[in-house]
């Protein structure tokens, strides 16, 4: 693919100091799969990632200087369109978010088509009235499974429509987008829910005899690490190393925080974080003594959601293979958990 017409091509622009002259060679091969037609033949998914990946990859070999000095929006960009696609959402973001910072890069305020127009930050702002489809498809899918888990927190906090999805985008995603920390919250939590359908819907599909639980302990630690993260940035003036159990009993944070206030009679006048450091030993504990116990001592959802968090965040980043005692619903049920956290920390802060 890297012929030498091509490379000529790549030297005029690295000579020429534009980088964003290189869009109009990568945007030749553009194609969204199963929309545009190349040669009379419907592009697939796997065909168009690959050819991509594969120019990338030839430019980097070839020439890495030039290959640095290029915008390369354009072929990350579809890159995540393709994987999104083809059900690989982690790379999706991966690429989503590498578009990105080149187009921050490249495309400062002052232009004219600066990175503020860019599909990447139309993804990242789940704009459904961008324009283009490689930006509406995968912010469609997005906004389909958010906007229902909002409004199920809003109920279950008693919020009277206060934090919506779009509250996220305006209050939060478009403040702090380009703080790479907190980009790579925004960033995990979009594919931390996007993954959610997948491993619910491989519990119910899966064979009765059971298998690896790996796919599940992956996926609720992720969303635990990211609403650790986004409790030490909030928080980072007060600590910075410090283990998140003494982060999350600090009396400070939890009168800003409102939670672990109301405390069971049960659990002998311990704070729910206290508690649980008694029964947060395996998965086991959490799923057949912490679920039943908050359900029947109506523990309030705040306090609920924020210990699951905080005793899957120790199950899950120690161990993979835990005895399998998942179920579709129990499953959802601690992913909830760990969501609405994420949901709280945010609706309180931004």
């Amino acid at each position: 693919m890297l012929n030498d017409t091509l490379k000529k091509r790549l030297e005029n622009i690295y000579t020429s100091g534009n980088p964003l002259e290189a869009d109009n060679i990568f945007s030749d091969i553009a194609v969204v799969p199963g929309i545009s037609i190349s040669n009379g033949e419907v592009i697939k998914p796997l065909e168009c990632l690959n050819k991509y990946k594969s120019l990338l990859e030839e430019i980097y070999s070839w020439n890495q200087e030039i290959y640095f000095s290029l915008h390369k929006g354009t072929p990350f960009y579809f890159c995540g369109i393709f994987s999104f696609y083809l059900g690989a959402y982690d790379s999706a973001v991966f690429y989503f978010d590498t578009a990105f910072s080149e187009d921050i890069k490249n495309k400062p305020e002052k232009d004219a088509f600066h990175w503020t127009n860019s599909a990447a930050y139309g993804f990242y702002r789940l704009d459904e009235k961008y324009g283009n489809i490689i930006v509406t498809v995968p912010v469609e899918r997005i906004r389909k499974l958010m906007i229902p888990l909002f409004k199920e927190f809003d109920i279950e906090l008693g919020l009277n429509n206060k934090f919506k999805l779009d509250d996220l985008i305006s209050n939060f995603v478009i403040k702090k987008i380009k703080e790479k920390e907190y980009r790579s919250i925004i960033a995990g939590l979009y594919l931390f829910i996007v993954e959610s359908q997948q491993r619910m819907s491989q519990l119910k599909l899966r064979s009765n005899r059971g298998g690896t639980i790996e796919p599940y302990i992956s996926h609720l630690s992720k969303g635990c690490l990211i609403f650790e993260t986004l409790l030490r940035q909030i928080y980072s003036s007060h600590y910075s190393s410090e283990g998140i159990e003494k982060i999350m009993n600090d009396p400070f944070i939890k009168r800003e925080l409102g939670y672990c206030e109301k405390i069971p009679k049960n659990i002998q006048n311990k704070d729910l974080i206290n508690y649980v450091s008694g029964v947060r030993k395996t998965l086991q504990d959490i799923i057949i003594h912490l679920l039943p116990n908050f359900k029947k001592d109506k523990i309030e959802n705040i306090n609920k959601w924020f210990t699951i968090t905080y005793a899957l965040r120790n199950v899950t980043t120690h161990n993979i293979s835990w005895p399998d005692v998942f179920t579709a619903n129990n499953y959802e049920e601690l992913y909830k958990s760990v969501l609405f956290s994420i949901f709280y920390l945010i609706y309180r802060k931004f």
